[in-house]
């Protein structure tokens, strides 16, 4: 997939929803320079060669598992995707506050967002909203403008996130490590 590099790693369903990785060959230590991108219902999101901080998405990704539970809301599962879009976009991205009255005080609009923003996944925005054991995922790329969406079960969801967080926890602490010695 990318020459030249490390082994790429996947984590979740290629068709279905997945986060792919690559640590660079010359990847700066604790830095772990390399690539990141996600797959939706079969469509690449982000760019396979954006040449990114895997550290940075270290962090955004600690950040997605461990808001998961600000994420849980009947209202806003129950709305069509455009609509939950719509929402969220505006209280992130514009000056409409009309998501704040669906949520509690305690929860952000950027709560509902799990797109890791990277370099190479600037210019997507990929939201998400659970209910009852299902996660709706709705997108956008910025090329085309179309709004999309899926149903998951949590589990899938929430595995992806933790297995993308494990690995880059994983590989940065042993950087830290071999930087200490």
């Amino acid at each position: 997939m990318f020459e030249g590099a490390g082994e790429v790693r996947l984590f979740g369903d290629w068709d279905r929803f997945c986060i792919v990785t690559q640590l660079d060959e010359h990847y700066c230590g604790v830095w772990l320079n390399g690539e990141l991108f996600y797959r939706i219902d079969g469509q690449d999101f982000g760019s396979r060669y954006g040449g990114v901080s895997l550290r940075d998405a270290l962090y955004m990704s600690e950040y997605i598992v461990e808001t998961k539970e600000k994420r849980i809301n009947k209202t806003l599962y129950d709305m069509a995707y455009e609509r939950i879009f719509a929402l969220i976009d505006d209280a992130i991205y514009g000056d409409n506050e009309e998501l704040f009255q669906y949520i509690d005080e305690n929860v952000f609009a950027g709560d509902f967002s799990i797109s890791i923003n990277v370099q190479s996944m600037l210019g997507t925005k990929i939201f998400a909203v659970s209910y009852d054991g299902k996660t709706k995922v709705v997108y956008c790329k910025s090329d085309d403008h179309k709004i999309s969406g899926l149903v998951f079960d949590d589990e899938s969801i929430d595995h992806v996130f933790h297995k993308t967080y494990e690995y880059l926890r994983n590989l940065h602490d042993k950087e830290v490590e071999k930087a200490a010695l």
